[in-house]
C-alpha cells in the first residue's frame, strides 16, 4: 500500500529549514508575478523567476528566465490583464504545482490578444521565498 494514499499535501510544504508555506502564500506568489509581468517590474521578475526557469507559452515557444525577462522588460509584449480562475494547489516536500485558467490580455507589435489558457506552474520553497521553477500552458475554449 501507498504509504501516501489519503494524505492531503494540499495543506502544507516543508522547506529545507522545515519552515512551513501554505497555498495562500504560493498564490499571493504567484499574484506578485502576475503584477510584476504587467508592470515590467525588473527586480520582482528576477526574485520570482528560478535562474533554471522553463517557461512554455501556449504557442509552444519555450523560453529560458533571461528570455522571458528581457521580452517584457523590452515590451516585446505588453501584459495588460493576467487573471487566474479554477486555482489548485498541491505541494509536497519543497515543491508545489499551481494549476487552473489564466484569462487576460497581451499586445505584441501593437496587437492585443485575448488569454485563456489552462496552465501547469511547478513553484520551489527556499527558505522564506516561492521561487517559480516551470511554466506551461495550453489554450482553451471552456
Amino acid at each position: 500500500m501507498d504509504p501516501r494514499a489519503g494524505v492531503d499535501f494540499s495543506c502544507l510544504v516543508s522547506t529545507g529549514e522545515q519552515q512551513m508555506i501554505s497555498p495562500e502564500q504560493l498564490i499571493s506568489a504567484d499574484l506578485e508575478r502576475r503584477r510584476a509581468m504587467i508592470e515590467a517590474d525588473e527586480e520582482a521578475l528576477e526574485r520570482l523567476f528560478s535562474d533554471e526557469l522553463t517557461w512554455t507559452h501556449s504557442s509552444g515557444k519555450t523560453e529560458s528566465k533571461t528570455e522571458m525577462i528581457a521580452a517584457i522588460l523590452g515590451r516585446d509584449v505588453v501584459y495588460e490583464a493576467l487573471d487566474v480562475e479554477e486555482a489548485q494547489v498541491r505541494c509536497s516536500g519543497d515543491l508545489c504545482v499551481h494549476n487552473g485558467i489564466l484569462q487576460g490580455s497581451a499586445s505584441r507589435a501593437g496587437q492585443t490578444k485575448l488569454l485563456r489558457a489552462k496552465f501547469l506552474a511547478v513553484w520551489r520553497a527556499i527558505d522564506d521565498d516561492l521561487i517559480l521553477i516551470a511554466w506551461q500552458s495550453t489554450n482553451c475554449s471552456e
